[in-house]
């Protein structure tokens, strides 16, 4: 048992996580490849798709203008037509998180034209046309956007997406 000696065991336990680490760092550019070679053959239909996941992810993050950016791009590009309510959707909700009511309430009724079976976005749009009412009736300063985010609507809106 001379060849475990603790340098060796050292070394191993310093040589396996550091080529786990560049496996996963490699991993990781081939994965940004593979998305880049999947979009140039997909059908452009898939971009908005792209642009909608990375939007997704920028608005989890907290970082809402790279969110609507991307979401805006994500318009430009043609889209599925089971996704436009979706977009419209997740537009509304980043609407009420930066305190747009208006127009996450428009955004809503684009929504309910496309799906109106969706009882979760009556109740919704419900409650911003009544939050809405309140505040024009209390003081001006009043938020809607910092109200949903106290309440913790998401919960409603990610059965949605």
């Amino acid at each position: 048992m001379r060849w475990l000696s603790s340098s060796r065991i050292a070394f191993f336990l310093f040589l396996i996580p550091t080529i786990l680490f560049a496996g996963l760092l490699l991993g990781s550019d081939q994965a940004t490849h593979t998305i880049e070679e999947y979009l140039k053959t997909a059908p452009i239909e898939e971009y908005a798709r792209f642009y909608f996941s990375q939007s997704i992810e920028h608005w989890g993050e907290g970082d809402y203008n790279t969110a609507r950016q991307y979401i805006d791009l994500a318009f430009e590009k043609p889209m599925y037509p089971m996704d436009i309510p979706k977009l419209w959707y997740f537009t509304a909700k980043m609407d009420i998180e930066t305190g747009n009511v208006s127009d996450a309430i428009q955004n809503l009724e684009k929504v309910i034209f496309l799906e109106p079976d969706r009882t979760e976005i009556l109740i919704l749009l419900r409650s911003l046309r009544s939050l809405r009412e309140m505040a024009s009736l209390k003081k001006p300063g009043f938020r809607i956007g910092l109200f949903f985010r106290n309440l913790r609507i998401r919960k409603i809106h990610r059965v949605f997406l």
